[in-house]
């Protein structure tokens, strides 16, 4: 999957994949302002990783005010 306009933050992410394929885990954070492409480059870079047979969990964070900040990772982490 093409992301246009975000090669530089694609291929940061696609090297985070690849060290963790190889063992070497990562934890990436994309944060800035709405509509900056967010959701396109996390879809492309899942879908990366799914070809490469790496299982792929998400979580986002409700669209409401008042959210506490990273309430996905953190209820992810604390959950089952």
């Amino acid at each position: 999957m093409t992301v246009l306009g975000r090669d530089p933050e694609m291929a940061l992410l696609r090297d985070a994949l690849a060290a963790a394929t190889a063992g070497r885990g990562r934890f990436v954070l994309l944060s800035r302002e709405p509509g900056i492409g967010k959701t396109t480059m996390t879809a492309a870079l899942a879908a990366d990783a799914a070809a490469a047979g790496v299982c792929v969990v998400a979580a986002r964070a409700p669209e409401t005010s008042g959210a506490r900040p990273c309430w996905p990772t953190r209820s992810s982490a604390t959950s089952g």
